[in-house]
């Protein structure tokens, strides 16, 4: 009541009343962090200075002040990034303040993600597949346009030259044609259209065991009559313990294919076999999860009935030595 009574009593004696609002508040000068105001006072030329109000246009809090402002333009700023404000400018004189102006609302700009991708979570599916999603940025400070995921065997390396699969604005992502049995760290990274943010948190993840790749260098040594002894080198990747190899065979003559599981080793002699014969050889692992993929096969040809000599072939093209 005393404080409506002294604005009366100056009224009254002095013909000074509370300022009228500012008008034509406008906007420019836009960045991710400040906004330019400026706007324009008719009324009489007794203030003191503007104030200016802002806050989040949908955040329930308080409004932030900036007091003390003589002229009629301003830049306001440490914004927060791609986020919506409403603005208010406050003319002050010796009575107080008058009304705020009209709201004029802007969005600041974008600029790079303030924070990594969260949850980040990785499930194998196969021994070389695995499905990674995670949850967007706490602060994307933009509108995420993509993620880019990076993976590697090694993580002491530097991130440039670990694997990477860039993804669309999308959650998840399947990464394929992994090593079996393997472990691997992934992290995430999300980008506006600025740039790329933080990476996040490395996440460690096993493949699963899968079946051995082929054997290689299947070669015959030496040949007899009705044997051919054969060696080969393991499987470079073997995913798992190997627990046999599966050994196929078919000839021209009699038109039969034949299988038989044999015992681990990187040599085995074939018995009871055709004279002059051309077989055609091929080999795979075996793991507790299955067969693997097989040899190109190979053509052997048994050596002649009655002849005492063994021919040793060297399997390189097509050459071979007598």
């Amino acid at each position: 009541m005393y404080i409506t009574v002294i604005l009366f009593y100056f009224t009254l004696v002095h013909g000074i009343s509370l300022p009228g609002p500012p008008t034509n508040v406008k906007v420019s000068e836009i960045t991710a962090t400040t906004v330019r105001l400026t706007w324009s006072y008719n009324g009489p030329d007794d203030l003191q200075y503007y104030v200016i109000q802002f806050k989040p246009k949908y955040a329930n809090q308080a409004y932030s002040e900036i007091s003390g402002i003589i002229t009629m333009y301003y830049s306001v700023r440490n914004l927060s990034p791609y986020t919506e404000y409403e603005m208010y400018v406050i003319a002050v004189n010796n009575i107080g303040r008058g009304p705020p102006s009209a709201p004029v609302f802007v969005t600041t700009g974008e600029t790079e993600p303030g924070s990594a991708p969260r949850n980040v979570q990785v499930r194998p599916l196969s021994s070389s597949t695995m499905v990674i999603q995670w949850d967007e940025p706490e602060t994307p400070n933009g509108q995420v346009t993509g993620y880019k995921v990076y993976y590697t065997t090694n993580a002491q390396q530097p991130m440039s030259q670990w694997e990477s699969q860039v993804v669309d604005n999308n959650l998840l992502t399947t990464i394929s044609e992994l090593t079996p049995h393997t472990i691997y760290t992934i992290r995430v990274q999300a980008h506006t259209s600025v740039g790329p943010g933080p990476l996040s948190a490395p996440v460690h993840v096993k493949t699963q065991q899968g079946v051995p790749s082929q054997p290689s260098n299947l070669r015959a040594t030496d040949i007899g009559e009705g044997t051919v002894t054969l060696q080969w080198s393991k499987p470079t990747h073997s995913g798992e313990n190997i627990v046999s190899y599966e050994l196929y065979w078919n000839d021209t003559y009699a038109k039969d294919k034949h299988h038989l599981r044999i015992p681990i080793s990187e040599s085995y002699t074939l018995t009871g076999l055709y004279p002059n014969t051309l077989y055609y050889v091929w080999l795979a692992a075996r793991s507790q999860r299955g067969e693997g993929a097989t040899t190109p096969p190979i053509p052997v040809r048994t050596k002649q009935y009655g002849k005492d000599a063994v021919t040793r072939y060297h399997w390189f093209g097509a050459n071979r030595e007598k």
